[in-house]
């Protein structure tokens, strides 16, 4: 009795016999597999053609460039799990599709194969018409710590949407350019909040003492900015730092005021190590 893996094994075998009938045929079904609505046996397929790893590549490779939209999600899906970098130029062509939803697999498929040779395709998505491209893509160059990208995510910190502006900001941190300090520092205006606290945790994580004259006034700012602002001048530990951080032992948040204390002691050379984030 054949099996579910006897019958996709058969597909690719049916490939790899070489013969251009048989090669289309089996791309057919792997594409009809895949957009199959019957979910038990994609997801058998799915799973039985990431467990084959860079034995598939070729053939998906091939089944990416004739799939329509919902088969190319799980196409993309699947190439991006196995990981391998033959994928890359070929999830590039797929940002030329007008379907936002392809686009964003694309990106999250080069980010899972995690390689030098996606990074400029990664670069290029910032400037993509869907947000949520464009601040998954900041992301995952966040995550791969691509310095190659940090100009392209200096231009970005200006992008109209808030959410794209905010993972921007974290993104450099993750990097830790100190080229990216002073194009931080304007963020600190953000008209959104979350912009301005990833901006200050950014500032925090590149420690550079530039940042102290602009975390100094956010320290007028209200409840976890002010917060935030503390814990960055602790960390960046520059006297100048000293009197405002005294005045802020008296801030009505008592969390501002422990935080405030610790980060006295850091800068007076009284505490080595950072102290943990206090839940707000």
């Amino acid at each position: 009795m054949e099996t579910p893996t006897d019958y996709f094994e058969s597909i690719l075998d049916s490939y790899w016999r070489g013969g251009s009938r048989e090669e289309r045929d089996a791309l057919n079904k792997i594409l009809e597999l895949l957009s199959s609505e019957k979910t038990d046996l994609q997801s058998r397929f799915y799973d039985f053609l990431v467990g084959s790893g860079e034995s598939v590549v070729k053939p998906l490779i091939e089944a990416l460039v004739i799939s329509q939209n919902e088969a190319s999600l799980m196409v993309m899906e699947a190439l991006g799990e196995i990981g391998d970098p033959r994928a890359v130029y070929t999830l590039a062509y797929k940002f030329k599709n007008k379907d936002s939803r392809v686009r964003g697999e694309a990106v999250l498929a080069l980010g899972k194969i995690n390689h030098p040779k996606a990074v400029k395709v990664l670069i290029r998505a910032l400037g993509d018409k869907s947000f949520v491209v464009r601040r998954n893509a900041a992301r995952i160059l966040g995550e791969m710590k691509s310095r190659e990208a940090v100009y392209a995510l200096i231009k970005a910190l200006g992008d109209k949407d808030w959410q794209v502006r905010s993972t921007v900001a974290w993104a450099l941190g993750e990097i830790g350019d100190t080229e990216a300090v002073i194009p931080l520092t304007k963020r600190l205006r953000d008209k959104d909040r979350e912009v301005v606290i990833n901006t200050i945790d950014a500032l925090r994580a590149i420690g550079d003492p530039r940042a102290v004259k602009d975390l100094i006034d956010a320290l007028r700012e209200k409840g976890e900015i002010r917060y935030k602002a503390v814990w960055a001048l602790g960390e960046i530990g520059d006297s100048t730092a000293m009197d405002p951080l005294a005045k802020a032992l008296k801030d009505p948040d008592w969390r501002v005021q422990k935080k405030a204390s610790w980060a006295l002691k850091r800068i007076a050379g009284e505490e080595e190590k950072s102290e943990p984030s206090i839940e707000l």
